[in-house]
């Protein structure tokens, strides 16, 4: 190539000859960009041809490609960190095989293009483009051939650019999403493998669905998250009870189903029990000390075998009702009802094989809760009642076996009709006992004086009647004849050395024929009154009176 110079008044350097047949030459790369340092282009007919060991810069190299001067493959491009490229440029650049190092800088335009392939090439190099680039998706099913890291694809949503649902999404331990993400990519039938880190936001908001297929991925959301049912989700009993812990509550249309290996704590068992979601018969219901239920949903518990153990709190509101069998076995339990529970009895027979023990029977009595007569009342050697109870149960025909022990209060009241059963069982009550007597009741003479000798003298309307076997000495005797209850004929009567009776009192024995024996003594009353045959035997049995008893008028001496 001959190249025509003309001196130059200044820097005596070579210029090119203005005519258009001077742009025949060509060069080669080398000096073409030797022209380019000096500021002398060559128009665009100039030929530039590329050797291999040619070394381009990148900028001299997107100045080649301007003038359509594209260089050989062979062409090494070498980038400084002060090159810039439009995202155009670097993607000719890429499709020669010629990527630039890292430190290039590539600026987007508005209207720069690009494909799924290039986009992630670029997002590989930190070069993420600006949001105004449109990528494009190649047409064809062999484009679907990509395959992305989840990290690249959440980088795709985020500029609201999904790839159709061909796409292969692969996901790397270290990949983090929101759950907002995470449930678009489950949409897209997406789901990450089990490394990856959910993580909620407030403002994330799933459906039940969506919640227990992130927790069977054990990917569950932070307490801020929205959970909201469907009717038609499914739970079963232990997803429910992990919602209800996070505070995550279905709403009632959603359908709880119970595995045998469900377990729940009394407090959850009872939320399922308000929300009309009882679990089947084979889940395990384990409770808590600090567990409370109130009595109906006690006995719902216990009619599904699932009592409770004994540190449960059981709290009774008025409107609660049990029956004496439920009852009893709260009580069993040392769970007595506060007072304003209802116990109702069963009304069929066959409800009265209820059987209770003393000591259960007189709880319900003094909660006002007598069960009906049918009831059977077993009484155990350790049971105790007060006399008030005993009677109590003796006016039902409820009478205890012997081994009770009967206490008696000074407040207690019987009827001497009463009283003579306690005796008769050797339940004699002690001193401070009143007994008051009706006057219908009736005594033989032993009762009547085993009360009086403990200072319990029944009233004048009591009839005492008297046995051949009844022995009395003769204070008890004048007692009874002072209160007008003469003994019948058949009575014994005893006389003591300390016995004394007023000679009035003493013929009122001789007439009965129930002549003391010869200790007693006869004192007489100055208006005492005998006639001879009465004087002469006291006097034949040593008793003379004293001075002041006057025979009777009638005396023949």
């Amino acid at each position: 190539m001959e190249l025509h110079r003309v001196p130059h008044p200044i820097f005596n350097a070579a210029v090119f000859v203005s005519p258009p047949r001077a742009w025949s030459y060509t060069v080669c790369l080398a000096q073409y960009l030797t022209l380019q340092s000096l500021s002398l282009l060559p128009v665009h007919g100039a030929t530039i041809w590329i050797r291999s060991e040619d070394t381009v810069c990148l900028t001299q190299y997107l100045t080649l490609q301007s003038l359509s001067l594209l260089p050989v493959h062979g062409a090494t491009i070498w980038i400084r960190s002060e090159d810039t490229v439009c995202l155009a440029q670097y993607l000719t650049l890429q499709s020669l095989s010629l990527l630039p190092v890292h430190g290039a800088t590539i600026w987007i335009r508005s209207e720069d293009t690009v494909c799924l392939a290039q986009y992630l090439t670029l997002q590989s190099l930190s070069l993420l483009p600006v949001h105004g680039a449109t990528p494009f998706f190649v047409s064809p099913p062999r484009a679907w051939s990509y395959t992305v890291c989840l990290a690249q694809y959440l980088t795709l949503q985020s500029l609201s650019l999904l790839p159709v649902h061909g796409a292969t999404i692969w996901i790397r331990s270290e990949d983090t999403v929101c759950l907002t993400q995470y449930l678009t990519l489950q949409s897209l039938s997406l789901l990450p493998v089990h490394g990856a880190t959910i993580w909620s936001r407030s403002e994330d908001t799933v459906c039940l669905a969506q919640y227990l297929t992130l927790q069977s991925l054990s990917l569950l959301p932070v307490h801020g998250a929205t959970i909201w049912s469907r009717s038609e989700d499914t739970v079963c009993l232990a997803q429910y009870l992990t919602l209800q812990s996070l505070s995550l509550l279905p709403v009632h249309g959603a359908t709880i189903w119970s595995r045998s290996e469900d377990t729940v704590c009394l407090t959850q068992y009872l939320t399922l029990l308000s929300l009309s979601l009882l679990p089947v018969h084979g889940a395990t219901i384990w409770i808590r000390s600090e567990d409370t239920v109130c009595l109906t949903q006690y006995l719902t518990l216990q009619s599904l075998s699932l009592l409770p153990v004994h540190g449960a709190t059981i709290w009774i509101r008025s409107e609660d009702t049990v029956c004496l069998a439920q009852y009893l076995t709260l009580q069993s339990l040392s769970l007595l009802p506060v007072h304003g529970a209802t116990p109702f009895f069963v009304s069929p027979p066959r409800a009265w094989s209820y059987t209770v023990c003393l000591a259960q029977y007189l709880t319900l009595q003094s909660l006002s809760l007598l069960p009906v007569h049918g009831a059977t009342i077993w009484i155990r050697s350790e049971d105790t009642v007060c006399l008030t109870q005993y009677l109590t149960l003796q006016s039902l025909s409820l009478l205890p076996v012997h081994g009770a022990t009967i206490w008696i209060r000074s407040e207690d009241t019987v009827c001497l009709a009463q009283y003579l059963t306690l005796q008769s069982l050797s339940l004699l009550p002690v001193h401070g006992a009143t007994i008051w007597i009706r006057s219908e009741d009736t005594v033989c003479l032993a009762q009547y004086l085993t009360l009086q000798s403990l200072s319990l003298l029944p009233v004048h309307g009591a009839t005492i009647w008297i046995r051949s076997e009844d022995t009395v000495c003769l204070a008890q005797y004048l007692t009874l004849q002072s209160l007008s209850l003469l003994p019948v004929h058949g009575a014994t009567i005893w006389i003591r050395s300390e016995d004394t009776v007023c000679l009035a009192q003493y013929l009122t024995l001789q007439s009965l024929s129930l002549l003391p024996v010869h200790g007693a003594t006869i004192w007489i009353r100055s208006e005492d009154t005998v006639c001879l045959a009465q004087y002469l035997t006291l006097q034949s049995l040593s008793l003379l009176p004293v001075h002041g008893a006057t025979p009777c008028a009638s005396l023949n001496i």
